[in-house]
């Protein structure tokens, strides 16, 4: 356990970072790959859904590794992405959690399609989950 946490101080010195500077930007990188792996999934199952969603957010990712300053911005581009990845894992582990418990079809199968339905109407209003924000200029000095 020690050489965890000495490893984790190293790290956190490497990155001139506190814990929770590095928590907040790992856990925005996290978020940001779930839902560009989950808009992949949508897309290969429906192709006219998410069809440039994860490619937009690999880009902002990869802008967001080689300067760290441009998190906020990646993840306001991100947004309706990172906000619908949650909602369907919540919503299907919602689902998920009444199938187990063995509620049976009966129960389990109108309380599933209620839960889905969240994520599900957010697709439809956005299909290709794009942020609701307008794009930034960049400004030049």
């Amino acid at each position: 356990m020690a050489n965890l946490v000495t490893r984790s101080r190293i790290h956190l010195t490497q990155a001139s970072e506190t814990y929770w500077q590095h928590m907040r930007f790992a856990g925005a990188v996290g978020a940001m790959l779930v839902a560009a792996g989950l808009a992949c999934l949508l897309h290969a199952v429906v192709p006219g859904v998410c069809r440039d969603t994860a490619s937009r957010t690999i880009a902002s990712l990869h802008r967001v590794i080689n300067d760290r300053s441009t998190l906020p911005q990646a993840v306001a581009a991100s947004g309706e992405a990172i906000a619908f990845a949650f909602l369907f894992s919540f919503s299907a582990g919602a689902a998920a959690m009444f199938w187990i418990a063995g509620a049976g079809a009966l129960f389990a199968l109108p309380i599933s399609l209620i839960a889905l339905g969240m994520p599900v109407a957010m697709l439809a209003a956005n299909p290709d989950l794009r942020s609701s924000e307008p794009p930034r200029e960049k400004v030049s000095v």
